[in-house]
């Protein structure tokens, strides 16, 4: 509880340097979802309440050099995200609707987190009535259409018409559909953004592309590695995520991330939002402890198993503080006290090596299947410690159990004898 203490006063001093930067602080109840603060170079928008201040230098203590308005157009010309910082064009108090900048304008340093890449005008986020749900983009004006995918609360579309009849021709990235104004709300934000978090686990390649559409000859917009974290604003029936990455929105392949998003579920509603899973992790404030997944939601329940930090699980349910998870083949109750976005989770997976032939199984029981055979000497990371003996661990974008014995906790002991004796 000491150290959990120190890092909270830590990171309290750290926020209230970079708050000191700028007078005018982004929105103090900001649902702005983290995808859409990630700044790029090129057109900006400033992101407030109220006027905020530019300074000349690249430090805290230099002078003011200027004023800029909520709203206002701005030039984005360098980002620097260690410092957390932008370097902006700008004129003072103008909040001119063009982005021509003269040898004239100003230019300075602000905040990071306050300016955006997209605008207010002719914005809408998708904010559906319950948790869980998500709003259809339809092909045509109609809720009997087809489905071009179905989008979480949080996602932010942008309005190519006016509204008729109770929907509004929107564009997603390069997408574009119609979506029912009811589940819309005008501007960046809605008031409970629910925008899962994934992690990239390409057990057959590097990483994994995104694309303008989802086909898989469309043009690659960028190229995501394994164990990076990405972002999903809606899926679809095709295994195709439309997802956010880097500021940068496209498709990516849903069979490349977990865990896995549920596309079919009840439907309600006019708009065709349906139940979906949400994607959490798990978080201690000590690192060095681990969460109990249990049978029941009570702490007296029989624990099935305890996972560090950054094991990523699915929510399938909330009930009295306690969320239902499943965690690779295994579903039980868990503290929700301790889960979090997956995109703060902090990894506390203990690196080991395998041993000589040992087997990495779909489910924690030797009658399972083995998906690999391990040599002697390979890194794999484990999430979890199991009853038994067995251990949830992950090795290149595959989740498996493997036994204690097939271990050595020893990362300096060498078992490249054990290969060649092996067999």
């Amino acid at each position: 509880m000491k150290r959990f203490r120190v890092f909270v006063l830590a990171l309290f001093l750290m926020c209230t340097i970079a708050s000191a930067f700028a007078q005018g602080n982004a929105n103090a109840n900001d649902n702005l979802p983290d995808c859409y603060h990630y700044l790029l170079e090129g057109r900006g928008f400033i992101y407030g309440d109220e006027p905020l201040t530019v300074y000349a230098e690249q430090i805290p203590a230099s002078d003011p050099y200027g004023t800029v308005q909520p709203g206002q157009h701005v030039h984005v010309e360098k980002v620097d995200r260690q410092n957390r910082l932008a370097y902006i064009y700008f004129y003072d108090n103008d909040t001119q609707e063009y982005w021509n900048f003269d040898s004239d304008c100003k230019k300075g340093w602000i905040d990071l987190y306050q300016v955006i890449n997209r605008g207010t005008d002719h914005s809408y986020t998708v904010s559906n009535d319950k948790a869980g749900e998500r709003l259809n983009l339809r092909s045509q004006p109609s809720s009997g259409s087809p489905s071009l995918g179905k989008y979480y609360s949080g996602t932010v579309a942008t309005s190519l018409e006016e509204p008729r009849n109770g929907y509004v021709k929107v564009r997603i990235g390069h997408m574009a559909g119609y979506m029912d104004t009811n589940y819309l709300v005008p501007g960046l934000t809605c008031d409970a953004p629910e925008l899962p978090n994934l992690m990239i686990t390409n057990a057959s390649g590097l990483g994994v592309n995104i694309r303008k559409m989802p086909q898989s000859g469309s043009e690659i917009i960028k190229t995501v590695q394994n164990d990076a974290v990405i972002t999903v604003l809606g899926i679809r029936n095709d295994n195709w995520y439309h997802v956010m990455y880097e500021g940068e929105i496209g498709f990516a392949k849903a069979d490349k991330m977990i865990p896995k998003l549920s596309y079919s579920a009840p439907t309600t509603g006019n708009s065709g939002s349906v139940g979906t899973h949400r994607v959490m992790s798990v978080e201690n404030p000590d690192p060095s402890d681990r969460l109990n997944l249990r049978e029941k939601p009570s702490s007296d329940a029989k624990s099935l198993g305890k996972f560090y930090n950054g094991t990523p699980v699915t929510v399938n349910k909330i009930s009295n503080g306690w969320a239902n998870v499943t965690i690779g083949v295994q579903s039980g109750w868990m503290d929700i006290v301790f889960l979090k976005e997956l995109t703060y989770a902090t990894d506390a997976s203990v690196p080991v090596q395998t041993l000589a032939n040992v087997a990495f199984t779909e489910k924690p029981s030797n009658e399972s299947i083995s998906t690999t055979g391990f040599p002697a000497g390979i890194i794999i990371k484990i999430y979890g410690d199991l009853n038994d003996g067995w251990h949830y661990a992950y090795y290149k974008g595959n989740w498996g159990y493997i036994q204690e014995g097939g271990i050595e906790r020893d990362l300096k002991k060498d078992l490249t004898e054990d290969n060649s004796a092996a067999g």
